[in-house]
């Protein structure tokens, strides 16, 4: 059985997992309305909120390739304004903004740098400045090299393995500094040798878990990982705080029950697409 007893005074909302309390009359449900631009190395954006107006300097994060970055903003206007260092490569940018009530919302911007493709088999790719700016990054690397050459296989699937490595490297999580004595797999033997510690490292931090077979709890190392996975693991990485979203696809019913409202979460920021 779960006691809460709440103390003190104010107003607002307080979400726990599922449960939603309020004082409010009406439940503030609404998410920031955020926007945000580039323009040769500034940082322009709006913030608001339905129910809060114009939020505080305290609500919003600006990050530039996960790092928080320095601002102007204005709490009487909602005008947030940012220079960036150039850096010779690609750059991710990103807004978040979180109301009295814990609603959430992020935007963000890929600055691509100007230059010669990451691999050659991504020149006229529709997901070149992603990749090259992962790329920038170490997150991702070529396949092969032939002639000189570095490819990357765009168009080809991403295992469970090979995901996990990925992860990690993103959000600079040093898999030798873990143990991951508590985590097990019945096929922890099937993971290649230079996925395994990240494999551990992401499934220790709860990013990533394994699937019940007649084996018991395996990782499946080899198996393409699919969008509902994906957008799973994704939003673990994510801070929390309520973000509430549609599934705007003709296929939403196909999408798995324990990965709905991962999958339109991530489809209501714009990470994640039909």
């Amino acid at each position: 059985m779960l006691g809460l007893r709440i103390a003190g005074s104010g107003s607002g909302s307080l979400w726990l997992d599922q449960l939603l309390l309020s004082r409010e009359e009406t439940a503030d449900l609404e998410a920031p309305v955020l926007s945000l631009t580039e323009h040769e190395g500034q940082i322009s954006a709006q913030v608001w909120d339905l129910y809060d107006g114009f939020l505080q300097e305290r609500d919003l994060v600006l990050t530039q390739d996960g790092v928080r970055t320095d601002f102007d903003y204005d709490p009487e206007t909602g005008v947030l304004r940012a220079d960036l260092p150039e850096t010779g490569r690609s750059r991710h940018v990103m807004l978040t903004a979180v109301d009295r009530s814990g609603n959430r919302n992020s935007v963000s911007l890929l600055i691509e740098r100007e230059g010669d493709a990451a691999f050659a088999d991504v020149t006229d790719h529709w997901a070149r400045s992603y990749v090259d700016y992962l790329a920038g990054l170490g997150v991702v690397e070529g396949k092969s090299e032939a002639e000189g050459l570095s490819w990357y296989d765009p168009n080809g699937t991403v295992t469970r393995a090979e995901f996990a490595v990925m992860l990690c490297r993103w959000l600079g999580i040093d898999p030798a500094e873990r143990t991951a004595e508590a985590v097990i797999f019945a096929d922890e033997a099937d993971i290649p040798f230079w996925a395994r510690e990240s494999v551990l490292a992401a499934a220790e931090l709860g990013l990533l878990q394994g699937s019940d077979t007649d084996r018991g709890l395996c990782f499946l190392p080899e198996d393409a990982l699919t969008r509902a996975q994906a957008a799973v693991i994704l939003s673990r990485t994510m801070p929390g705080g309520r973000m509430e979203g549609d599934l705007p696809y003709p296929d939403a019913g196909e999408v798995p029950t324990w990965a709905r409202s991962y999958v339109a979460q991530l489809s209501f920021m714009g990470v994640m697409n039909g």
